[in-house]
């Protein structure tokens, strides 16, 4: 036996969806009047926009229902999508699942911390980069003093790539590096150099002497490195 429904609709399309923080999952969902009147049906959902509330459809006449979910927060959940007459008992209900994930995360480490150095004596750094990230990020890397061995760097996902900044300081006292590392998550760390002076001399000779009018008197001085 073949039975007929008068009144009968049905939803399918995407169900499931993974997105970064941030991003916009779009699902494209299919309503289909299965039914052998013409109805209108209110299309409903208990997460995101739908991009219509209602649909019109003849006897087996099927339409689009576009629907958006964002979130700004690492999230997996699980909702309805629902289609209802507006008239008559025919619905359907679709579960649809949504999960956002962090794509882009990045920690930049330096060692040393800090370095002591004679002025005019070059000091470096080694830079280390991590993705913590799920995809890949591709980075340009700055420095506020000296010079860097690369200033891109590309780094796969739960991996870390490495450069060094080497800085000369040319004044005693302590001064700071920041290096930062910026793609589509940023990150950035500094560190101090403390420089001294690694040239100095010391003078010393005989401070007095006493001799007669129109003599001459001889001081010895050694200068000392």
């Amino acid at each position: 036996v073949n039975v007929i429904k008068d009144h009968q609709v049905d939803v399918s399309g995407d169900d499931s969806a993974v997105v970064c923080r941030g991003e916009t999952a779009r699902y494209d969902v299919t309503v289909t009047n299965d039914g052998i009147q013409q109805e209108e049906f209110a299309v409903s959902t208990e997460m995101g926009e739908l991009s219509r509330n209602r649909v019109n459809l003849e006897p087996d006449e099927s339409t689009t229902v576009t629907l958006s979910v964002s979130d700004s927060e690492e999230v997996s959940e699980t909702f309805n999508f629902r289609a209802s007459s507006t008239t008559s008992y025919a619905t359907h209900t679709m579960d649809v699942t949504f999960d956002t994930e962090t794509c882009y995360d990045s920690q930049l480490s330096i060692n040393p911390e800090s370095s002591e150095t004679a002025a005019y004596t070059p000091a470096e750094f080694d830079i280390t980069l991590q993705n913590m990230g799920t995809r890949e990020d591709s980075f340009t890397v700055s420095s506020s003093r000296g010079e860097l061995s690369t200033t891109s760097l590309v780094v796969s996902t739960g991996t870390t790539s490495v450069a060094t900044v080497t800085y000369t300081p040319e004044t005693v006292g302590e001064q700071e590096i920041t290096v930062s590392a910026e793609g589509n998550s940023q990150a950035s760390q500094t560190v101090t150099v403390n420089s001294y002076n690694g040239m100095s001399s010391n003078v010393e000779f005989d401070e007095s002497q006493t001799v007669c009018r129109d003599e001459t008197a001889e001081f010895d001085e050694v200068v000392e490195n």
